[in-house]
């Protein structure tokens, strides 16, 4: 934090001394829309204003700095006060220069350096906007979240968590990359380089070349010296190096993928810039950008001192000292008369306008941006952001019953879960089971049908209890002689929770399977809560990353 902030209060400074050194003509306020070539974009005052320096940090979150003396005040950085706020100008949290932060906001969340007065170690974790600690420090580095996960490091491995800080693919990765479109480049520990989806599967190997050896002969590497995140349903990378040189590729989720010609990431003509977005990939090349489309063709010219990644269509772009958005074919859009432009949040930009100095939102093609207050709530009958996909795909593989697509994040009760366990069973096997057992509390066909299979038990004295809560051990117990049932065991091994002592012996053995499948993490801090209940949304992912290894 003390180095981006430093970093940060010294190109202020250049920032204020080049302006106040530039010619100033009267500029009216902006109005309240812009509209050409067809794109609309709506522009809407937020609440904060001049007294403070601040950065946008994403997620509708700034953090600020107080002007000391009138003038950027480096050496007393130490004592400068620093603030997060929120759209409306309201101050969220107070901090001091002894705070590490990162430097976004993604999911809600934000990393920040978090010191154990009892251990004595300084750990990443995350907080949420109001300075409050969501996930514990409990990570040697951790990157920002994407597409529902985060990458984060144990040790010299590093693996993915979710918002809740539940362990969503084990840290037995040497390299990891961020999700995006549901998919992460990352290097396995058998040296595998490629893309994962959101259960940790392998779905897509990058293409290795062969190169001389130092001994003599050669061998295969991969070689990519850089991996963009997937971005509107495409992917880059540089390299590996060739005949042709230090190419890009750029390749798609249907997994085709292409050299782009002419562009180079370290020393051609034009040099990747950004991510993919709206036809459009921003490159720079002479100290100016432009942006080529998948083609390799420039279709805007190389005239802008600065180009951000397109989003709907425009993105913000600097020319002789101001900013405004331009539209894929290089049109002006918003006029260049704004003092400064942050990058999409979402669909909108976050801009100072020079004529007044006051932030606005920029919104294209949509209404006046409402402005954000506390996270919303998954609607009813959606499931958690970063839950979507993964359950659309169980649902896709016919293991999720209809009468369960809805309440995602409520608890699943025992008799649900046996719904789904019998979706997945009979998917697999192509079979319907016959063999049922009998309860005097539930005449649940489901239940029936796995108690018949013997793959759960009753509670005592003839009952079941279908409406009770699943618990997470009860969970690995069933998925455990699942997988057998099905003639596909998981190895044996012995969990490695910091409260093994509080999983119940009969689901020990199966607690340690799952973790080392990776069918089911932890819930952060290295534990596994075997008493805790288990959401639908949950439960559904669990059965999918099973059926992924018994199908």
């Amino acid at each position: 934090m003390k180095k981006r902030v430093s970093m940060a209060l010294s190109l202020l400074l250049v920032f204020v001394m080049v302006f106040s050194l530039m010619p100033t003509q009267a500029l009216a306020a902006p109005p309240s829309s812009y509209s050409e070539n067809g794109i609309t974009v709506s522009v809407t005052p937020i609440g904060i204003n001049v007294p403070y320096s601040i950065v946008y940090m994403g997620d509708g979150v700034f953090y600020g700095y107080t002007n000391t003396g009138g003038i950027w005040n480096v050496s007393s950085q130490k004592d400068i006060p620093y603030y997060l706020f929120d759209l409306d100008g309201n101050m969220t949290w107070q901090y001091d220069a002894s705070v590490d932060l990162g430097e976004t906001f993604n999911d809600g969340l934000c990393k920040k350096l978090m010191f154990d007065p009892y251990t004595g170690i300084e750990k990443w974790g995350y907080i949420d906007k109001y300075g409050n600690e969501v996930i514990k420090g409990q990570f040697d580095v951790a990157e920002d979240f994407s597409d529902g996960y985060a990458a984060v490091k144990i040790g010299d491995s590093w693996g993915y968590i979710n918002t809740s800080g539940e362990t969503v693919i084990p840290c037995d990765l040497k390299n990891a990359g961020n999700f995006g479109d549901g998919y992460a480049w990352v290097t396995t520990s058998d040296n595998w380089t490629g893309y994962i989806d959101k259960s940790g599967n392998r779905v897509f190997e990058c293409p290795k070349i062969w190169v001389d050896s130092v001994g003599g002969g050669k061998v295969q590497v991969y070689g990519y010296n850089e991996v963009r995140t997937f971005r509107d349903g495409h992917a880059f990378l540089s390299g590996p190096v060739d005949e042709n040189g230090d190419s890009v590729y750029i390749i798609d989720t249907g997994w085709e993928m292409k050299t782009i010609p002419g562009l180079s990431y370290s020393g051609g003509t034009k040099n990747m810039a950004g991510v993919y977005d709206s036809g459009r990939i921003p490159v720079v090349a002479g100290g100016f950008f432009g942006a080529v489309d998948t083609d390799g063709n420039l279709v805007i010219p190389f005239v802008y001192d600065k180009l951000y990644d397109f989003s709907n269509g425009v993105a913000p772009a600097r020319k002789d000292g101001m900013w405004g958005l331009i539209d894929v074919d290089g049109n002006t859009i918003v006029p260049f008369e704004w003092s400064f432009m942050w990058e999409f949040d979402g669909d909108q930009v976050i801009a100072k306008h020079s004529s007044d100095g006051r932030f606005y939102i920029l919104e294209p093609n949509g209404s006046p941006a409402a402005e954000p207050d506390e996270p919303e709530l998954p609607a009813q009958n959606e499931p958690s952001s970063w839950a979507q996909a993964e359950v659309e795909r169980a649902v896709e593989a016919g293991i999720v019953p209809e009468n369960l697509r809805g309440e995602y994040t409520q608890a699943a009760t025992r008799a649900e879960f046996c719904a789904l366990a019998v979706g997945l069973y009979e998917t697999v096997t192509g079979e319907e089971i016959t063999e049922r057992a009998e309860f005097t509390d539930t005449t649940d066909v489901n239940v029936q049908k796995m108690a018949g299979l013997g793959i759960v038990n009753g509670m005592g004295e003839g009952r079941f209890e279908p409406d009770s809560p699943l618990t997470r051990e009860q969970a690995a117990a069933l998925l455990s002689r699942l997988a057998d049932s099905i003639g596909k065991p998981l190895a044996a091994s012995a969990p490695s929770f910091a409260d093994n002592g509080s999983i119940s012996g009969w689901a020990k053995d199966a607690v340690g399977q799952m973790q080392a499948s990776g069918v089911m993490g932890g819930v952060g801090s290295n534990t596994f809560d075997p008493s805790g209940t288990y959401t639908r949304e949950q439960s559904m992912i669990t059965m999918l990353r099973m059926y992924e290894i018994v199908k």
